[in-house]
């Protein structure tokens, strides 16, 4: 793309984001002044009065800033701000209550430490648990449903697969409370991961658009998303107590029963939570015209506990364990197509833990740090049986164990700058085999699993970000990591005469970002910003099928990289006036450029084009596979525009909207990029009651046809020929709180029963849902 196009489309967007900023900011002129004019009289009679009063005012932030450091780590920050947020809900009782529940939380991800996402030059948004519950949703990536520029790829029931600005898989990162999630298997295209977490345990989902490898490394080109659990009570010099609730969902599309029972304890310092989750999906009904999809089933068991002490003010000591089991979870598309008679996950499981010593909100030039040291067992124990010959079934083990320790550090240099030093290191150690089980014979064979068993694969990585504030008008934040990634493995074990594959990917990264705000309700932020990504296991040395063929090791891959650039807008008013209540405006427009994209072409193996899958060295009858390798495809680049918008047209109502559109080209292979999202918006109108306990909203999800097709998506059997057809769907929700301690959620999805399927994915969306939750707390 040349650079007077590329500069050319920015320009358009500066001038978008420029217009409708300073309108916004005429608009709160206006109001600021009427306010000013209506109430002169009354500031001339204060006179003294104001003073005093400031004073005490000023006292009371003086120990609230002590008292914040009663939470440390984030929990310190979060405290804070939500002490922050308890005054500005005040303020904005005159506004009604409808109001703050949708308006913005304090997030931690962009900036490893907790920011009002306001300040943020990123696009940042969260889902919070109250989110997940209110709208119905049933995964953590159906939770990213309705994130602006986000979308969500299903290949398999107990799957869930986020784009964000056309990257997914292994060129999106997932964190757990800030600790890699992403390990050396992760798959290039649509993958499971993401669903292995249990999303009754959490307390929000983060996440953040755009790269982010200064703070996060390898995988974060397209974004970021965190997911954060819950954390447990307690704070020095409290009581005793103990509370906790169980909550069930249904849902009839799926006939999902969900049981979710938590308890927490705390005193004085001492806080823990331990929860258990017990879930049964049966296969999905879809649409008028679709019914009943079979191999969408499965069933999943999870477990939670997290021991937190409180040592100080400013201190603390976490210990987090979760676990989640997946059973019986069906690859619906390779079954669907006739090749497979069996193709299911069973289990697909996750354990993570982490030990987190942080101290956070002290005065003074070294004002934080966080140590934690971590683990990550993540397995997946995959039969397989060919429709070929269904009475051999192979049973693939592969199994990642990863360790990680982070330290970092935050250092105040008196209010001239705010800066963060870090350091982390991530060791992988790969287990892989693989059993055939001859059903007839009642024999079994070991036999070499999908990655060369043994492999290791380990991160080490440094960072430094600095924020400078210009005064009160700006913010300029810089940033750079070195990252050094290294991989090694026996191909060997996988292909005779491969040998042995030692190698090394090292890489600098930067970033420059700018908040510019020309009045407290107006922001207008932007920034170049550099995303890696080192070629993985799965990239290298693999051997699997998957929908477009067979998978075969590919050394000498170069890492990938990326150069983000993009505006935006941001813009918080507040007002008296019918229909501007309240308005939330993000805007964003946004280009990366793409070096040494990792892609899959057609390739060959031991001399063929087609696998051979039973070793003889020729092609038989019922060896269609085609061979299918990794390359560095060269230059890219995806643009696009995203916005999210939340106006309070009055205390009770609020409208909400949100949209993205990409445009995606592959310049070396003359090609979109595989499975593009299509446009995406979604419209929502909302209503709460004045005493905040019942509220009903309706929701429209709009997304266009995706007619612009890979050529790697014209041979997927997941995409319908020529395209995903574009569909409208209307779901209805609300909610009753009818004492303190019971809330109840109900929800039409659908309420039409149209057939549609979100694209790439392998089963249609669910026809006419309803759902319904409730909660009991005590």
């Amino acid at each position: 793309m040349s650079p007077s196009v590329i500069f050319g489309a920015f320009r358009f967007g500066a001038v978008v984001s420029t217009v409708i900023g300073f309108l916004a900011v005429g608009i709160a002129t206006a109001e600021e002044s009427g306010d000013s004019g209506a109430a002169g009289g009354e500031t001339a009679e204060s006179g003294s009065a104001s003073e005093e009063t400031s004073e005490n005012e000023d006292d009371e932030v003086s120990e609230d800033d002590e008292s914040s450091g009663e939470e440390s780590g984030e929990n310190a920050d979060e405290e804070a701000i939500a002490e922050e947020g308890a005054a500005d809900a005040e303020v904005a009782e005159t506004s009604g209550p409808a109001k703050e529940h949708r308006l913005s939380n304090m997030i931690v991800t962009s900036r490893r430490r907790a920011r009002d996402p306001f300040d943020e030059p990123e696009f940042v948004t969260s889902v919070t648990q109250t989110d997940i519950r209110e709208r119905g949703f049933r995964t953590v990536p159906d939770a990213l449903r309705e994130e602006a520029g986000v979308h969500v790829q299903h290949t398999r029931a107990g799957a869930g697969s986020p784009f964000i600005r056309g990257m997914t898989g292994n060129q999106v990162l997932i964190l757990y409370d800030g600790i890699r999630f992403n390990n050396s298997i992760f798959r290039a295209g649509p993958n499971q991961y993401l669903n292995i977490i249990d999303p009754f345990t959490l307390d929000r989902i983060e996440v953040v658009r755009g790269p982010a490898s200064v703070l996060y490394g390898t995988d974060a080109m397209g974004g970021v998303i965190n997911l954060i659990p819950r954390k447990a009570p307690g704070e020095p010099g409290g009581g005793f107590g103990i509370e906790g609730a169980a909550l069930g969902r249904y849902a009839s599309a799926s006939n999902e029963t969900s049981g979710n029972f938590r308890l927490e304890t705390y005193y004085s310092g001492f806080g823990s939570t331990i929860g258990y989750t017990r879930r049964n999906f049966a296969n999905l009904v879809g649409g008028r015209n679709t019914g009943l999809q079979e191999h969408t089933d499965y069933s999943e068991e999870d477990f939670f506990g997290q021991l937190r002490y409180q040592m100080d003010e400013f201190s603390s000591l976490t210990l987090n364990l979760a676990r989640v089991s997946q059973f019986n979870v069906d690859r619906k598309d390779q079954i669907d197509r006739g090749s497979e008679a069996q193709r299911e996950f069973d289990p697909q499981r996750g354990d993570f833990g982490y030990l987190r010593y942080e101290a956070n909100g002290m005065d003074g030039f070294f004002s934080g740090m966080q140590a934690t040291i971590s683990y990550n067992d993540q397995r997946m124990v995959e039969r397989r049986r060919t429709a070929s010959a269904p009475n051999t079934e192979r049973v693939y083990d592969d199994e990642v164990r990863t360790l990680g320790g982070q330290l970092n550090f935050s250092f105040d240099l008196g209010g001239f700058s705010d800066v963060i030093i870090g350091g982390e290191y991530y060791r992988d150690r790969i287990f892989s085999d693989r059993i055939d089980h001859n059903r007839t014979a009642g024999t079994s064979s070991k036999k070499t699993g999908s990655f060369p068993d043994k492999s290791l694969y380990t991160i080490l990585a440094a960072y430094i970000e600095d924020t400078v504030p210009i005064g009160e008008f700006a913010d300029i934040i810089v940033g750079s990591r070195y990252q050094k990634a290294r991989i090694a493995t026996d191909i060997e074990q996988l292909v005779p005469g491969f040998g042995r594959l030692e190698d090394n990917f090292g890489s600098w990264t930067g970033s420059f970002r700018f908040t510019l705000k020309p009045a407290d309700e107006v922001h207008f932020v932007g920034g170049v910003s550099q995303g890696f990504r080192a070629p993985n296991m799965d990239d290298l040395a693999v051997i699997t099928s998957t929908s477009t063929g067979q998978d075969v090791p590919t050394p000498g891959l170069d890492p990938e990289s990326s150069v983000n650039y993009e505006i935006g807008t941001k813009v918080r008013l507040q007002s008296d006036y019918l229909l501007w209540r309240r308005f939330e405006l993000d805007l964003f427009f946004w280009h990366s450029d793409y070096g040494d994209l990792i892609v899959a072409v057609p390739g060959t193996f031991q001399g063929l084009t087609i696998y051979d899958d039973n070793g003889n060295g020729v092609i038989d009858a019922g060896e269609t596979t085609p061979v299918r390798q990794r390359a560095n495809s060269g230059d890219a680049y995806a643009r696009g525009i995203e916005f999210s918008l939340k106006w309070g047209l009055s205390d009770n109502v609020t409208l909400g909207g949100s949209f993205g559109y990409i445009v995606t080209r592959d310049k070396e292979l003359d090609n979109v990029f595989s499975k593009t999202p299509p446009t995406k918006g979604i419209v929502s109108l909302r209503y709460d009651s004045d005493d905040e306990r019942f509220f009903v909203e309706a929701a429209t999800y709009l997304t266009r046809s995706q007619r612009r097709l890979s050529a790697n998506d014209l041979s997927d059997i997941r995409i319908p020929q020529g395209g995903t057809d574009g569909f409208a769907i209307l779901n209805l929700r609300g909610g009753y709180k009818c004492c303190e301690n019971i809330n109840a959620t109900f929800g039409v999805e659908n309420v039409f029963n149209r057939d549609y399927r979100w694209h790439g994915s392998s089963f249609n969306g669910a026809g006419t849902n309803f759902v319904f939750s409730l909660e009991v707390g005590f």
